[in-house]
């Protein structure tokens, strides 16, 4: 899987979602979790995720910088992918971008309503089942609330 930027140069352009098989795309929020004016919208971005984090961007020197715009919430959710994959090495890309979304914590833009926010709690929460060792199935829960994960009778 990978994870692709997506920007605009103007405001009015939206991303009509991903160009290549098994990518992800990315628009940017700030600390606030609003969508940064610079950041693509559109009905095809797979997620949103906090950029402008501090990284350790030149780890040999000690360095440590923000590292922002969309190339900066593109790893953030790879490291979501890859938690998931850590959690439960037999789940999808694709089980695990529908449960990304599930639970993410929904923002409107102006343009395109109920974007995801990357929520990591209630992401790794939907994977374990109460033994920790299966998923639940991405087709059989709904998000109750923002931390509440309901799976539904199997």
């Amino acid at each position: 899987m990978s994870t692709a930027p997506a920007w605009r140069v103007q405001r009015c352009s939206a991303v009509s979602g991903p160009a290549l098989d098994h990518t992800v795309s990315v628009g940017w929020v700030n600390e606030y979790g609003i969508i940064h004016e610079l950041s693509n919208v559109g009905d095809g971005l797979t997620l949103l995720a906090p950029s402008e984090l501090t990284a350790a961007t030149i780890p040999e020197n000690g360095l440590y910088e923000t590292f922002g715009g969309t190339s900066g919430a593109a790893p953030v959710v790879g490291a979501l992918i890859a938690i998931g994959r850590q959690i439960n090495p037999d789940a999808t890309v694709d089980d695990l971008i529908t449960i990304g979304r599930a639970t993410g914590r929904s923002v409107d833009d102006y343009e395109v309503k109920s974007l995801q926010l990357v929520d990591f709690f209630a992401f790794s929460q939907a994977l374990m089942s109460p033994t920790s060792t299966t998923m639940i199935d991405p087709t059989t829960f709904t998000v109750a609330s923002p931390t509440t994960i309901q799976a539904a009778p199997i």
